[in-house]
Formats: structure tokens, sequence, C-alpha cells
């Protein structure tokens, strides 16, 4: 059975994440900003509804997972340059929701399940390529203490304003640990 994606809803979707810092033909969503961090509880949800096990890491990545054993990593960022275009990453991570509420839905039809990632910070707000680096443990310990965006306000400041714990001293702990309670990322 092949995946059918349904466009009406990739499109419905890119259109609903489009609304989080929307300015002009264009978003707005700097990492861990309210508007990036609106779109991240959106997309959590929308993973949630699909079947997907969800988290958010400690420095903000959401990840959602299939149920399978073994999981192709799929997915993009929703963060945004100043006044950047609406598909710029989004696209990659609805396209690869789409995937995953497919096979979600059909488990015993895929032998490799999804697991959908939307990183943070990939356009550099605090760290060029923050998520992904994280995500793949390339982050050294102690640089995420030292991290601060163009106010001057540190990562783990802006974590704790969104309710999100910030990554602690040591390691980023694996994508597949909890990172403790939370009111939109606690692991299901």
């Amino acid at each position: 059975m092949l995946a059918r994606p349904d466009a009406e809803r990739v499109i419905s979707d890119l259109r609903a994440l489009a609304g989080y810092g929307s300015c002009g033909t264009g978003v707005e969503r700097r990492a861990l900003g309210i508007a990036d961090c609106e779109s991240r509880r959106w997309l959590a949800d929308r993973m949630r509804e699909a079947g997907l096990a969800v988290e958010i890491d400690a420095v903000g990545n959401v990840l959602g997972r299939t149920a399978h054993a073994r999981r192709i990593v799929v997915g993009s960022h929703t963060d945004t340059v100043p006044r950047g275009g609406w598909l710029d990453g989004a696209f990659g991570v609805v396209a690869g929701l789409e995937v995953a509420r497919e096979v979600a839905a059909h488990p015993h039809c895929y032998a490799t399940g999804i697991e959908l990632v939307s990183f943070s910070d990939e356009e550099g707000h605090f760290l060029p390529m923050l998520g992904s680096k994280s995500y793949c443990g390339e982050i050294a310990e102690g640089i995420l203490a030292s991290l601060r965006n163009t106010a001057g306000q540190s990562l783990a400041e802006c974590m704790q304003a969104r309710g999100w714990r910030p990554a602690g001293p040591g390691p980023v702990p694996w994508p597949g640990e909890p990172c403790g309670d939370h009111p939109h990322g606690s692991a299901q």
C-alpha cells in the first residue's frame, strides 16, 4: 500500500503555520520567540493528533515518532530569518508530517517508521543549526550556557520564558530521553 498524501491538508497546514509570525507575504519566527514557540506547540498538537509520541527536547526541537522500532528521520525547521519565506523549512516539516500521518495510521503496512523533527534555531538566532547539531550530539559541553540571541537573552532564559526546561550543564540529552515536565512537550 502506497502512502496517499492529502494535498489539501498539506496546503491547509502550511497556511496555518504561516499564520504564526505572518509578516506581509512572508513570516518572522525567530528561534524561541513567541511566534516560533506558538508554532512549535501547534505542530506538537498536529503530531499528537496523527498518533505520534511527541516531545520538545532541551533546545526546543519538536520530535514526533511512530511506534516502530526502526524509524527514518524526516523534517526540517520552522524558525525563520527576519521576514523569511513562508515555505522555507516549513514545507519539509509539513511534508514529513503528512508522511508520518500515513505511517501512523497504517503501521502494519510499513516495516520502518517515521521520526519527524522540526529543528530549533537552524537559522542562527543563537547558533546556526543549533537544533540539528544538538540532535546529532555535536554540541560541546558548556556551549549551551554561553549562547545568547541578538537581544542578549540566554538560551536558558528563552526556554524558561516559554515554559520549557532548558538544557542544563553537561551534554544535551539524546532526543529519545524525556526532558521533564512542561505544558506541551512531555513524552507520550
